[in-house]
């Protein structure tokens, strides 16, 4: 029989698996950004934040945490229906403005291949309005 010890040490074990979408993001824009200036305020920061966050939605499962039974479940989060918001803390859905999806995460070991391929393309626009970095080399504005 296990004990509470070892149910415990599983449980942290299996969350070390997971990255909290916000930190995710972050590590996307700072891999894909790596030459901009730090935004300046807060919701230029969330935009960059929100943009990475949706640009990892569409390489990798995002996970949400299921309320009853407290494991991190796989959800499909469209951003054609809603968006990513508070620095990629939350997604939140056109049609239920007042809904929020929150507690999101991605699988670590899939975080690293995403990463890379984020890095190699850009992402497409930064938090500011400029064109990613493989853009603006073909003299974009």
């Amino acid at each position: 029989m296990m004990d509470a010890t070892n149910d415990k040490r599983l449980r942290d074990a299996a969350e070390q698996q997971y990255v909290a979408l916000s930190a995710a993001a972050a590590m996307v824009f700072r891999d894909a950004w790596h030459g901009a200036p730090a935004a300046e305020r807060a919701d230029d920061a969330d935009a960059g934040l929100n943009l990475a966050a949706s640009a990892l939605s569409r390489l990798i499962t995002i996970y949400g945490l299921d309320d009853v039974s407290n494991a991190r479940t796989p959800i499909a989060l469209d951003v054609a229906k809603g968006r990513f918001i508070e620095g990629a803390t939350s997604f939140r859905l056109h049609e239920c403005p007042g809904l929020r999806i929150t507690s999101l995460s991605v699988r670590r070991s899939e975080l690293a291949s995403a990463l890379s391929f984020i890095t190699r393309v850009g992402l497409p626009v930064d938090p500011m309005g400029a064109f990613s970095r493989k853009d603006a080399g073909a003299g974009a504005k």
